[in-house]
């Protein structure tokens, strides 16, 4: 019992100076803060004969179809008393890094059949 009550004393007498020094610590300076000024969005090019490809303002399926297929989906679905749905991805045939099929790429290798 008492071997533990020297063990604390003296560590308590041992970090006490510690404590001291740490309160007596000047505070740090801030640290700077550097504002970046917004530069105005960049302008097109003024190029004239130049076209623009790729999408367009259209969509595939016009809204109203769209609607109209979900609707009919929700009442099938609905009919059908909301049945759970399992999707299954074959993770052989998907490349992970580019995210492209390889379907196509394997149906032409030859595979031994053991």
């Amino acid at each position: 019992m008492k071997t533990r009550l020297i063990l604390l004393t003296s560590c308590a007498i041992a970090i006490a100076p510690l404590s001291a020094l740490r309160a007596e610590k000047e505070p740090e300076a801030p640290v700077p803060v550097t504002v970046i000024p917004a530069t105005p969005p960049p302008q097109a090019p003024k190029v004239e004969n130049q076209s623009l490809y790729g999408p367009s303002g259209s969509t595939i399926v016009p809204a109203e179809q769209a609607r109209a297929l979900i609707d009919r989906f929700k009442d099938a679905y609905a009919k059908m008393g909301n049945p759970r749905m399992l999707f299954f991805i074959n993770r052989e045939l998907v490349d992970t890094s580019s995210g492209r099929s390889l379907a196509a790429a394997r149906r032409n290798s030859k595979r031994r059949i053991p």
